[in-house]
């Protein structure tokens, strides 16, 4: 298992520490008969403390949702990527992880160690987006093209006014950047994420299975395929920067 790199958590008083180790004896006592039940739980908390965050008068525009989720869930990607680097697992040929170098002097990522839980695997977030997508009637000529979000993303490398712009109908653009919900709903939101999983693998696997419980909760109000496109035109460019220097850091 590799182990984040999200800083160390701040003391907790007691009687949180205690609600939280009942909690986890309770989740290992349920592993046994569902390996991913630490991670169903820790989605559903993350959806409903998000949900919370964005709540206002009118309600929670679910495009902003899906955003952030799928910007978070990106970022989680290049995190393992990175991780994967620094244990050593880019000593096999197929483990991949590239730096890349632009005009603009920023770093940007590529390679199969941020591949495989973005895009690859059976368990990455492409696989449960879209997974769920045809679940709530998506066909695959509904799902975005990922080869196509994935070359617009490289193409823009370097570029300060295109990269990270979701390309969305206009009704459906968000009312941030990627960027900017990496950057400053990370300290938010991982905490919840790292509270149920220390295995940087999963993260982004848990990301995804709050998204698929918001694409569930949002059947009526957005069309699936529109939800996987917001989710994966943020995820695939914060897959390839690092927005919080966590990797410039080390």
């Amino acid at each position: 298992m590799i182990k984040p790199i999200f800083g160390k958590r701040k003391p907790k008083v007691d009687e949180k520490k205690a609600k939280d180790q009942a909690m986890q004896q309770a989740i290992k006592n349920r592993e046994k008969d569902d390996p991913l039940v630490g991670l169903k739980i820790g989605a559903m908390e993350l959806k409903a403390n998000l949900m919370e965050m964005l709540k206002d008068t009118n309600g929670v525009r679910v495009e902003d949702a899906f955003g952030i989720l799928g910007s978070l869930a990106g970022n989680m990607c290049l995190m393992y990527g990175f991780l994967a680097v620094r244990s050593g697992l880019n000593t096999r040929e197929s483990n991949t992880f590239h730096i890349i170098g632009a005009k603009n002097g920023q770093k940007y990522y590529l390679g199969s160690l941020i591949n495989s839980p973005l895009l690859e695997d059976k368990m990455s977030v492409w696989s449960l987006i879209a997974g769920m997508a045809q679940d709530l009637g998506a066909t695959n000529e509904d799902l975005p093209n990922i080869e196509d979000i994935l070359a617009h993303t490289i193409s823009t490398f370097g570029d300060d006014d295109s990269f990270g712009i979701p390309r969305l109908p206009e009704k459906h653009k968000l009312r941030d950047t990627p960027e900017n919900f990496v950057k400053h709903l990370s300290p938010k939101l991982i905490p919840i994420v790292t509270r149920y999983t220390q295995d940087a693998r999963a993260m982004p696997a848990l990301i995804a299975m709050a998204i698929q419980g918001l694409m569930k909760d949002a059947k009526n109000i957005i069309d699936p395929s529109i939800a996987a496109l917001i989710v994966m035109e943020c995820a695939i460019p914060m897959s390839r920067c690092d927005v919080n220097g966590y990797i410039t850091q080390e």
